[in-house]
């Protein structure tokens, strides 16, 4: 995904998610993702600005409409995260929206 965004950028924008997980090194806060405490992810929550949300071993991450919005207002190709309850989501909202998934290898490959 960074490649493609790298390679292509007058084409393609990555939507940084929201997230509760404590930022790794050499993330960058709005770059990597918006690193945010519980207590701010659930007043985003509340305030309907989300397109879809989910938690995963504790941490909730978040896409915000606006940012979605914004990327293809510009013009350019959207490139999500998102598990596959947030692609049912996507498909909803935005009707048209070409979805790719990528599966994730098995530990067992």
């Amino acid at each position: 995904m960074n490649r493609l965004v790298d390679e292509f950028p007058h084409l393609i924008a990555h939507s940084v998610s929201h997230t509760t997980r404590a930022s790794r090194p050499n993330e960058i806060d709005g770059r990597d993702y918006h690193f945010v405490d519980d207590a701010m992810m659930q007043a985003i929550i509340r305030s309907g600005q989300l397109l879809e949300y989910m938690t995963f071993v504790g941490n909730t991450y978040a896409t915000t409409k606006s940012t979605v919005d914004d990327i293809l207002k510009s013009g350019k190709i959207c490139l999500l995260t998102v598990d596959i309850n947030g692609c049912d989501v996507i498909r909803k909202t935005y009707k048209g929206a070409k979805l790719v998934f990528i599966m994730p290898p098995s530990k067992n490959d």
